[in-house]
């Protein structure tokens, strides 16, 4: 059965290949289109700007936080303007996009009768500019499909979504892990569900996220970055996130703009070094009083200029 299926892998990207040429892989690296903003600072900066258009893959074991990650892609993607469709899978809530305030009756739901017409839907749904496609999971619609059948629908997907997304939309694909893999290369290379690594060239970015716990916020999401963005700086993210509402962005703010020289901490306090506005006391407070500030307007400028 491994042989087949990697034989079926490797009979996908030849396909690819002779679909979209040699150039499989560095379509997007030469692209000027805009960033999508996650609004999230500290991955925006990493990101060079934001989600840049074509693929982007999230993957992570259940319940480190990937629907409240893709619900606030989709509350900025909204802010923005763009189409949101969305792609539910048998284990999506809709309850909890409800309850991060990322539910819209403007968002396209695509539903077919079977996987492969869903994400024939989906391909289609691409089509338009300023479009953003959250699939969530990939990994939850394989049904009863036998696994080379499913492998096969989601290698012709991946195939054309990629060759399909207009310059300016994104596809953010959220998969589960399977338990007890390892961090080396070849364990993820072998273990991940999505596979998508044999088709690593077609993504602009992908994103492990892992949950931290700490005692100051609920929880620490922390978001381990590769993309073949020139420009991008990659690496990891830290991000305070509450249960009830989201990854506090206000408190990535100011930890950016402290890192970035921005804003200078002593003790419960923070002084801006543009205009020696205090902020604070504490981190919490800091946060509410930066956003709109002076001091938050340069970091603004230094994100997305």
């Amino acid at each position: 059965m491994h042989g087949q299926q990697k034989d079926a892998h490797s009979r996908a990207y030849s396909r690819l290949q002779q679909m979209m040429g040699s150039s499989v892989g560095k379509q997007y690296k030469t692209q000027k289109a805009i960033a999508l903003r996650t609004g999230i600072p500290s991955l925006d900066w990493a990101m060079g700007g934001g989600l840049h258009p074509g693929l982007v893959e999230v993957y992570g074991d259940a319940g480190v936080g990937k629907t409240t990650f893709a619900a606030q892609i989709i509350r900025a993607a909204q802010e923005q303007k763009k189409t949101v469709c969305l792609l539910p899978s048998e284990l999506y809530e809709e309850g909890r996009l409800r309850s991060l305030n990322a539910w819209s009756h403007d968002m396209i739901l695509v539903r077919g009768i079977t996987p492969q017409e869903t994400l024939e839907v989906a391909v289609r749904c691409l089509e338009g500019p300023d479009r953003l496609l959250v699939v969530d999971t990939l990994s939850g619609m394989k049904g009863e499909l036998e696994h080379e059948k499913w492998a096969s629908v989601r290698w012709d997907f991946l195939m054309y979504a990629a060759h399909v997304v207009a310059p300016s939309s994104c596809v953010l694909i959220i998969n589960q892990v399977r338990q007890g893999t390892s961090c080396d290369s070849s364990s993820y290379v072998r273990d991940t569900v999505s596979d998508s690594r044999k088709f690593l060239d077609l993504f602009v970015a992908s994103m492990k996220i892992e949950r931290r716990e700490v005692e100051t916020y609920d929880y620490l999401m922390e978001i381990t970055l590769r993309t073949t963005m020139f420009g991008a700086a990659g690496g990891r993210v830290l991000l305070p996130t509450s249960k009830s509402g989201g990854i506090r962005t206000d408190v990535d703010s100011v930890a950016l703009a402290t890192k970035l020289g921005l804003l200078e901490q002593h003790g419960s306090w923070y002084t801006s070094t543009v205009s020696e506005e205090k902020f604070g006391p504490g981190m919490d407070k800091a946060a509410v009083d930066f956003v709109g500030s002076a001091t938050h307007q340069q970091l603004e400028k230094k994100l997305y200029a």
